[in-house]
């Protein structure tokens, strides 16, 4: 299987679990494509435009959630700001969309999926990082137990056979505090919660 596709298709499962409960309203986006010519064949070229967060969604109570699905496997990730070209350009649009959203009170984040193979099965670990730290990933490689350290992380628990991201975003959002989420430029009368909610 793809890289990440093993945690897009388990995410796509415990999302619509949450829908079902009425906890939160998730959908995968795609990304923008473009065409940009032809090929000497007359084929379309296309290419990927700057899109979405790869997840975007609702709160019970009306608070937006927007985050990055980043997977690696094996027992390390690296998300550095090396290299050149499109590929570095999309890494700070991407840290600069979630900073965006996160500054006007949405849950924002990444999710890191680790998949390490076992055996014929494959263990997945996950860490959500609050999106006021998105930028420290791009420094240095980073292995789960390290990274759920990182003050505004939170390693993701298992509950019922899904990863209970959401419990993990909310952990992680009372290590950063009001300020540090965007939580203090919000409009009078709404909270983390939603709209006038505690």
């Amino acid at each position: 299987m793809a890289r990440g596709r093993l945690a897009e298709e388990l995410l796509e499962l415990t999302h619509r679990r949450l829908a079902l409960a009425g906890t939160v309203y998730v959908r995968h986006m795609e990304p923008g494509v473009r065409v940009s010519g032809r090929d000497a064949r007359g084929a379309q070229l296309r290419f990927a435009a700057g899109g979405p967060p790869d997840y975007m969604g609702t709160l019970a109570g009306g608070r937006s959630v927007v985050f990055e699905l980043k997977s690696t496997e094996g027992e390390t990730f690296t998300w550095t700001k090396a290299g050149r070209g499109r590929r570095q350009l999309t890494r700070a649009r991407q840290a600069a969309d979630l900073e965006s959203h996160g500054q006007l009170g949405a849950m924002a984040g990444l999710l890191v999926a680790f998949t390490r193979p076992v055996n014929r099965a494959s263990l997945m670990d996950f860490v959500w990082v609050h999106w006021s730290r998105a930028s420290l990933l791009m420094e240095g490689t980073w292995r789960p137990d390290r990274l759920a350290l990182l003050e505004g992380a939170a390693r993701v628990s298992w509950v019922r056979g899904d990863p209970d991201w959401l419990a993990a975003a909310r952990h992680a959002e009372q290590g950063i505090g009001a300020a540090g989420m965007g939580l203090d430029r919000m409009p009078a009368g709404h909270t983390a919660s939603g709209p006038g909610r505690g």
